[in-house]
């Protein structure tokens, strides 16, 4: 009787120790898919903000030499609409 009641408190406390283990486990699991995730996260972030400002740069620049463009054709429609004018 003894012996039964021993391994019926054994077989609980194993169970005991097998829900705690499960537990953690769960948790590590979760722990590691948050690192991952901001991981990610941060990955992503200096790699969108590194494109955002290469674009950025390239808008400015375009938009200089599309000016420039405008007032060269400018110019030069200008001087062929006097001569066309002047003949």
């Amino acid at each position: 009787m003894k012996a039964k009641i021993y391994k019926l408190l054994q077989n609980k406390y194993n169970a005991f120790l097998e829900k705690i283990f499960f537990y953690e486990m769960v948790y590590y699991v979760e722990l590691k898919r948050r690192e991952k995730r901001l991981k990610a996260y941060s990955k992503n972030f200096m790699y969108r903000r590194r494109m955002r400002l290469l674009f950025e740069g390239w808008r400015e620049v375009s938009h200089n030499w599309l000016k420039e463009r405008v007032n060269n054709e400018a110019a030069v429609y200008e001087k062929n609409k006097r001569e066309q004018e002047l003949t």
